[in-house]
């Protein structure tokens, strides 16, 4: 159950970086909100790692 919460989770994390990247488009405006995203997916990404 839990490793679906967070499977979800970082289905989430995934869909909202697309979004930022795509509303950026070759700018750097929203960068800082993308680099906090990805930090955000490798926690959840290690802690799944960590229940197997």
């Amino acid at each position: 159950m839990i490793d679906m919460m967070f499977k979800m989770l970082q289905a989430l994390i995934d869909a909202r970086i697309k979004y930022w990247e795509k509303k950026q488009g070759d700018k750097t405006f929203h960068e800082d909100i993308i680099e906090e995203l990805k930090m955000l997916k490798a926690v959840v990404g290690s802690t799944l790692k960590g229940e197997e």
